[in-house]
């Protein structure tokens, strides 16, 4: 039987316009750092297991030449937002080789293979299994059979992305399964809130290195 795909979606830092959501505090420069810093820590978590295969998707090939440092599994995303590219995502992977396919954004600091096997653990009881974020919406979806309503007319970015597509779901008679809830980092305030969190510098050692250059942490 293959090993699923876990798929992390990410900005480059180093050609993309990345956190534009805290431009308003950070320059352009640190938003990159900041989003270059939050790569690491994630990849140097889930980037070596044999629980799964990681690939990596960025929005162009210009974006993609980051990511070569750190693996060859590489896919150019496909759609006009964030919807369509993950449905174009999963079906390429699901209509391949692979029975289960995760996606994974770049933004949430304390992802972990324990957190990724949890996630494909429970594909095997369910169709469909969602990481829910603070913000509410989702840091991790995973599935094992196409199912392109759960990406059709969600409002990303808003309040109501997790409750929206597990209502898309229920309504497709799907079973879903969910993980721990934890916190994105999209905003000033879930920064702020990380520069408090006990454990940050374990978990995300380059992310606390970048909010003790800023003051945020000593």
């Amino acid at each position: 039987m293959p090993r699923p795909a876990v798929v992390l979606l990410s900005k480059s830092p180093a050609v993309d316009n990345c956190k534009t959501r805290i431009a308003q505090v950070l320059t352009y420069q640190e938003a990159n750092r900041l989003q270059e810093a939050l790569i690491h820590d994630i990849l140097s978590h889930v980037l070596n297991s044999a629980h799964y295969d990681l690939w990596v998707s960025a929005p162009s090939r210009q974006s993609l030449e980051y990511f070569t440092r750190f693996t060859s599994r590489l896919l150019v995303q496909k759609g006009h937002d964030l919807g369509e590219k993950m449905q174009h995502l999963t079906e390429f992977f699901l209509a391949g080789d692979y029975q289960k396919v995760i996606l994974i954004g770049s933004d949430m600091p304390l992802m972990t293979v324990s957190l990724l096997i949890q996630a494909i653990e429970s594909l095997d009881q369910h169709e469909c299994v969602l990481g829910p974020a603070l913000d509410g919406g989702y840091y991790l979806i995973g599935l094992r059979r196409i199912l392109a309503s759960v990406f059709s007319d969600i409002p990303w970015g808003s309040c109501t992305v997790l409750q929206n597509t597990m209502q898309v779901l229920e309504r497709c008679a799907a079973s879903y399964g969910l993980l721990s809830p934890h916190r994105d980092v999209d905003t000033w305030s879930d920064v702020m809130a990380y520069a408090q969190h006990p454990f940050i510098a374990r978990h995300a050692p380059q992310f606390a290195e970048w909010l003790r250059l800023r003051c945020l942490v000593s």
